[in-house]
């Protein structure tokens, strides 16, 4: 529980507050039950399952703008976790709009069973409402250019773990699968419409990004969790253990994640992810050279 017990010790007490007055109902002293609760994970836990809390943000147009991204999340993939402990199938997108029923809701149960792959994944989806850049400036004779790399596209990312050192690259290849996990699980839409437009020949001349099918997310986002997952300093982070499962369980892990796109989130995604142009236009990515 290294990863769940960290991210729930640290809840805002403006996340803290929306718990209490949400879940508590026979007490009114909600400053003293937050002061209670606050930094103590296994109080919060017992909390977070209570129906009432999905119901009421979903019910608060604002939730986003009022709680932090992280509760957010952590409520929604909770309550997938609650739902498919009474199915036996998940939806399995097999193009743009065509889905397949997949006998495996028992096997996302007990993955999910592991609070920190849960914290993970709320984590991770927060980090997907921002976008952020890093740019290096390089010296070529007596001009410098310049390059920004966001952290939304995967082709910057790798780009950008080629060129940093070896100690760097733990962020790097964590993100990467963060990438791949994220398009497979909540924009698989955009993925077949990608591969759609390579087949019809629609992408123009100029174009030379690398085009990626499920299959190619999946195999890729494997190997990036892998690799972050035997870097030195996951041991150091606590996350060796959650990363190695996220590999080992990948095509599990985006199922929760598809739910959430298409069940509770449908219309609000575009909204709550503004990451979202970057993937589309590479609009995050650019160049220019300074003199």
């Amino acid at each position: 529980m290294d990863v769940a017990n960290r991210h729930l010790s640290a809840l805002p007490r403006e996340d803290l507050d929306f718990i209490v007055r949400t879940v508590v109902k026979r007490r009114t002293d909600y400053d003293e039950i937050r002061n209670i609760i606050q930094g103590k994970a296994d109080l919060i836990d017992v909390m977070l399952d209570d129906e009432r809390l999905f119901r009421r943000t979903m019910a608060d147009e604002e939730a986003i703008l009022r709680l932090s991204p992280f509760l957010l999340f952590t409520i929604l993939i909770r309550k997938v976790h609650r739902d498919l402990k009474n199915t036996t199938f998940t939806i399995e997108p097999v193009g743009k709009r065509e889905r397949l029923p997949i006998f495996d809701a028992p096997r996302v149960v007990e993955l999910l069973d592991n609070e920190d792959v849960r914290s993970y994944l709320a984590d991770m989806l927060s980090s997907f409402t921002r976008v952020g850049t890093t740019t290096l400036y390089f010296k070529d004779g007596r001009a410098f250019s310049k390059r920004t790399f966001s952290d939304v596209d995967l082709d910057d990312v790798l780009e950008l773990a080629e060129i940093l050192p070896e100690d760097s690259k733990f962020s790097l290849y964590k993100r990467a699968g963060d990438i791949c996990l994220f398009l497979t699980g909540v924009y698989p839409d955009y993925i077949f419409s990608q591969v759609a437009e390579e087949s019809s020949s629609h992408r123009t001349q100029g174009e030379s990004r690398k085009v990626r099918d499920m299959a190619d997310y999946e195999r890729e986002g494997q190997m990036f969790y892998r690799q972050a997952a035997s870097h030195k300093m996951a041991k150091v982070v606590g996350m060796d253990r959650v990363l190695s499962v996220l590999s080992e369980s990948f095509t599990l892990a985006r199922k929760p994640l598809t739910i959430i796109a298409e069940r509770y989130v449908t219309s609000k995604r575009d909204q709550w992810f503004k990451a979202w142009p970057a993937f589309g236009a590479g609009t995050a990515s650019g160049a220019g050279t300074t003199t």
